[in-house]
């Protein structure tokens, strides 16, 4: 329907003492033993009387400027933290105002566009030598299973690169930007929430050929989380994109009451597509190694997704420089719930599956029992 039950972020702040964010404290030289790793995911301060901002320690006015990546490195050069890590962000809602590059979790979007674009059927083979050449780019896969000749539906199972490319060789560039807009990738959802953002879809024209491949898992494409969210939804309500909204009901001074109705902008997709590729979601959880998150008697469409992270043209690959995340719906045969859930950095383990599967496994539990959903598989 659009309507959104929750939103969280953490960390957050205590909105009795929300001056707290700003308080500062030194770094002990030997707090971190590896403060290139410990600290890359926190907001790092350093001494400069050239580029500053105005903080106070210690009751006195100090001049201070973010950290360099490299300045983290250097044990010698003394640093400061803020006391909850982050500063005043933490007061950003960043399901409307922070971009990410989706990678995996967007291949449910691809494949819909493909099967809707009747350009390729679930069921089709083709062969994938595990790496294909672009330029002067390799892609590749990383699942051994993606290997030789498999159907499409396997490939979404085992999240191949390659298979992804196949497809938009086949779609091209003005039909697969046209979905994208259909889906509202390329303007802000219009959530009646202050400080949205969204990324920008250039004119597929201006595409490139390495552009148009690495589009099919989004490698060069921001989006919210709020509008992957939408986008999911899109498939679980049968195609249509309906506003998001947290408005439920608005009553008058007289007593009345106007109860917001879902707001469907436009046929994205047809109800025959939908079904197939939640059926398709469906199949890749028995198959995946998240399948141990599942939750038993009910039938839930999901995928997971692991993204490096982007930072100087290049794509880091050290400890803690991924995002994790964790898109689904359900019950597949009948939606109720769409939830995405994004991990900046986790530490106890790169992958979506092994790190967001674990809040999304947590949630279901709870909302199947609070909202009383029968419990029921996918029927064939």
């Amino acid at each position: 329907t659009g309507k959104m039950l929750s939103i969280a972020n953490y960390p957050s702040f205590d909105p009795n003492n929300p001056g707290e964010v700003y308080e500062i404290e030194k770094i002990a030289p030997t707090k971190y033993t590896n403060p290139y790793v410990s600290l890359l995911w926190k907001t790092v301060l350093v001494e400069d009387s050239e580029v500053w901002d105005e903080f106070i320690y210690d009751k006195e006015k100090i001049k201070l400027r973010d950290a360099t990546r490299e300045e983290l490195r250097d044990l010698a050069l003394q640093k400061y933290i803020y006391k909850n890590d982050f500063g005043a962000s933490v007061y950003q809602n960043d399901a409307v105002s922070s971009l990410y590059e989706p990678w995996s979790i967007m291949k449910a979007i691809t494949v819909a566009v493909w099967i809707d674009a009747e350009e390729i059927s679930k069921n089709e083979f083709y062969q994938d030598n595990m790496k294909v050449q672009i330029d002067q780019f390799t892609i590749a896969n990383i699942s051994w299973r993606c290997a030789w000749y498999n159907t499409f539906a396997n490939a979404l199972a085992w999240s191949c690169n390659v298979w992804m490319v196949r497809i938009v060789q086949r779609v091209w560039k003005a039909l697969l930007y046209n979905y994208f807009r259909n889906f509202w990738f390329w303007d802000e959802t219009g959530i009646s929430l202050d400080w949205e953002i969204s990324g920008k879809i250039e004119e597929y024209q201006q595409w490139s050929r390495a552009k148009l491949f690495t589009a099919s898992y989004w490698l060069w494409v921001s989006v919210t989380p709020l509008q992957m969210a939408t986008a999911y939804s899109v498939i679980a309500n049968g195609g249509v994109y309906i506003k998001p909204s947290i408005v439920k009901t608005v009553t008058f001074p007289d007593g009345r009451v106007l109860e917001s109705q879902p707001e469907k902008v436009r046929r994205v997709i047809s109800e025959k597509t939908s079904k197939i590729v939640t059926s398709m979601l469906v199949e890749w959880v028995d198959s995946w190694a998240a399948a141990k998150w599942q939750v038993p008697w009910y039938a839930v469409a999901w995928k997971t997704w692991t993204a490096q992270i982007p930072y100087r043209w290049i794509y880091e690959t050290w400890v803690a420089s991924t995002n994790a995340s964790f898109a689904w719906y359900w019950p597949a045969e009948d939606p109720q719930f769409v939830i995405l859930v994004k991990l900046e950095r986790p530490r106890t383990n790169e992958y979506g599956w092994q790190t967001s599967a674990v809040i999304f496994s947590k949630a279901a539990w709870y909302l199947f029992d609070y909202y009383g959903i029968p419990k029921k598989s996918i029927e064939e």
